[in-house]
């Protein structure tokens, strides 16, 4: 008679009797810097809300409240570090880790915390793609300034342009993480390159000047206008923690997922740092409160001799990561509810391929 197969450890890819007996499991395949490639969101959406926060805070202000949230997330991250120890094989990162937590005190917390954590980053995606859209229409379409009346809903060029991105990006992620994870290099590393151009140059140009940043907040209303962009900011900062969601698909869970976490943590806190630090004190707070959301493109033109069009590229870019880390992000957290009942079961099924 032949030895009963044993079950296999936390980080391991189980037994050949595991594999063919069972149903499709997600598949063990990503490393740590992966998961730390999926972390770029951060400084990406950075990129996003970076001017408002300048103009409203002041430049010492806004790195003090964004390095504040990032320390926040730091220590979060370490709590999450543990729990993916504690919950190798499951999916869905914090998400789950809550379900775990309250189900035998309030089993109906951990649904609504699921719920919770699987919307922003779900809807995200169609407001990212109409700022693309936009981009696209402003940079190389004006004159595409049509309108579509369908009745229930009016078509414009930016809204076709966004729906045309969610489709392939939908596309991608339905052959799986491994051409998710190309989607993600390929972002990824487009937008680090905008962010050393604004994080060296500056300092390089002889034009940066620390007579630029000031602190804006004083008083009783300063503390609560701190308390509310923390609040905000924190929808950037905390999403770091995207590393856990995939703690299951690690080589090595524990291992991976740690280092994964930590090298996350560690670079967007110097990004959340030094970006504001550096553009504040080469743009000037005024000129960033005046143009906060596309001050980057004059700011690439100067610091480095045109090529609009290029940062314009690595801006679509970067919203490009963060929707293809979102929509995978979300997927493994409807995944996980599915396998607990706690949605329709159907989303908790893989096909054979694992996907």
């Amino acid at each position: 008679m032949s030895a009963a197969p044993q079950p296999a450890a936390p980080g391991s890819t189980g037994t050949a009797a595991d594999t063919e007996a069972g149903p499709p499991a997600l598949a063990k395949k990503m490393r740590w810097y992966d998961g730390f490639a999926m972390s770029l969101t951060m400084p990406a959406a950075l990129i996003a809300s970076l001017g408002a926060s300048i103009g409203g805070l002041g430049a010492w202000g806004a790195i003090a409240l964004w390095a504040g949230s990032m320390l926040l997330a730091t220590i979060a991250n370490w709590i999450y570090t543990e729990l993916a120890a504690m919950f190798p094989e499951s999916s869905g990162g914090i998400a789950h880790y809550a379900t775990e937590g309250w189900k035998k005190r309030a089993p109906f917390v951990g649904p609504l915390a699921s719920i919770g954590y699987w919307f922003p980053w779900t809807t995200a995606l169609s407001v990212y793609a109409g700022i693309i859209g936009s981009l696209v229409q402003a940079q190389w379409f004006q004159g595409q300034d049509w309108t579509l009346d369908l009745g229930f809903a009016e078509l414009t060029f930016p809204i076709v342009v966004g729906i045309a991105v969610i489709v392939l990006l939908f596309g991608a992620a339905m052959f799986g993480l491994h051409v998710a994870m190309w989607v993600v290099y390929v972002t990824g590393g487009m937008l680090l390159v905008p962010l050393a151009v604004f994080i060296v140059l500056p300092f390089a140009s002889g034009d940066w000047s620390a007579s630029n940043l000031h602190w804006n907040l004083h008083g009783a209303a300063g503390i609560r206008e701190s308390l509310v962009w923390l609040y905000v900011m924190a929808w950037t900062s905390f999403g770091v923690e995207v590393c856990a969601t995939f703690a299951p698909e690690y080589k090595d869970t524990v291992k991976d997922t740690s280092r994964a976490l930590r090298a996350g943590v560690l670079f967007s806190l110097g990004v959340f740092v030094l970006l504001p630090l550096a553009l504040a004190g080469y743009v000037g707070e005024e000129k960033i409160g005046l143009d906060p959301t596309t001050f980057y493109v004059g700011a690439f033109n100067d610091l480095v001799g045109g090529a609009a069009d290029l940062m314009v590229v690595f801006l679509i870019a970067s919203l490009l990561l963060i929707m293809i880390t979102g929509l995978a992000d979300g997927s493994r957290v409807l995944y996980n509810m599915g396998k607990e009942g706690t949605t329709i079961k159907q989303v908790g099924v893989l096909n054979r391929r694992g996907r």
